[in-house]
């Protein structure tokens, strides 16, 4: 959009560029309350989205290192690069799952 027709050029020159002659769009007001009020009712969104550790101790957080290291999920499709990698081991564990699940499959039907 050019830069000639939008709204705030219109406005420049403007003692109070839209919005109102008293005080409005200045105090405390217009972004949700003093400091950290309102972080858990109407600013909680942005609690979860920047500072999720604010509330709760220091026990009840993770360090951000053991989060990183512990892994709960792999893909199917780098199953095989695993294998190649770590040799036998690995091997033996996903053939031993398969036949767990052939049997759970066999229960089933």
């Amino acid at each position: 959009m050019p830069t000639r027709l939008r709204k705030t050029r219109k406005l420049r020159g403007g003692r109070h560029m839209g919005w109102g002659q008293v005080g409005q769009h200045r105090a405390s007001g217009h972004k949700g309350g003093l400091g950290r009020s309102g972080h858990l009712k109407h600013l909680w969104s942005t609690v979860i989205k920047e500072d999720q550790d604010h509330f709760g101790h220091k026990s009840t957080h993770r360090p951000v290192s053991v989060a990183i290291i512990t892994k709960k999920w792999i893909n199917v499709r780098d199953l095989d690069d695993l294998f190649a990698k770590s040799g036998c081991l690995l091997k033996k564990i996903y053939q031993k799952l398969k036949k767990k699940l052939k049997k759970k499959l066999k229960k089933r039907l």
